[in-house]
């Protein structure tokens, strides 16, 4: 056999062995193999055809406005025992301070006559005398509402208004005395701060020692 014939036998084998390793890797029978020249040609890309995502229904929604809510507070400001007074009438009260936080909106109740309450910023301030004929227990009732209140904040105190006592006297000696003598009077006890009034001779000095 002439080389030229043996070379031809062995390149044909080479591509025989080339044919049948690409139908291996591609999955494809011998049988259905091309011819040598195309098979080194691009091959056709198969046309995809997106396939459209399933519509979600989207449900209406409504919209909702999300607020912060604080409650609001009263907190006694004066000093302990303010809010739980007993006075006289006509003797002024110790002014009652209280800070209020988150209310517009304040009212006090069931005050003694004399006796009112005012606002600056976040200070409430009760204060006064209370009138004649005042006399009596007020539980006095502070109502804190709107701006970040839940409902109505409420705080209360009391004040206690006596009726001013009738001192009785007793005077040694309790008959007429000399110039100069002195006299002593007593009182009941319980009380210690006494306005001294009487009538006297014109151009006689008297003269009060306790």
């Amino acid at each position: 056999m002439s080389r030229s014939l043996l070379s031809v036998l062995l390149f044909i084998g080479l591509i025989f062995l080339s044919w049948n390793f690409y139908a291996q890797t591609k999955g494809i029978k011998l049988s259905e193999l091309q011819p040598f020249v195309r098979l080194f040609e691009p091959e056709e890309e198969e046309e995809i055809t997106p396939v459209a995502e399933p519509q979600k229904e989207i449900e209406n929604q409504e919209n909702f406005r999300i607020e912060e809510v604080f409650a609001c507070t009263i907190s006694l400001t004066s000093p302990g025992g303010t809010d739980n007074q007993t006075v006289c009438e006509g003797v002024g009260i110790i002014p009652i301070t209280y800070e209020i936080t988150g209310a517009p909106d304040v009212d006090v109740t069931n005050l003694p006559s004399g006796i009112s309450f005012s606002m600056s910023g976040n200070t409430l301030t009760i204060s006064g005398t209370p009138g004649s004929g005042s006399n009596g227990n007020y539980s006095y009732l502070i109502e804190a509402t709107n701006g970040s209140c839940v409902g109505t904040q409420t705080e209360t105190g009391n004040i206690n208004v006596n009726s001013l006592p009738t001192p009785t006297f007793t005077a040694q000696p309790d008959a007429s005395t000399c110039e100069l003598e002195q006299v002593t009077y007593e009182t009941q006890g319980g009380f210690s701060n006494y306005q001294w009034t009487f009538s006297g001779t014109p151009g006689t000095d008297y003269n009060i020692i306790n």
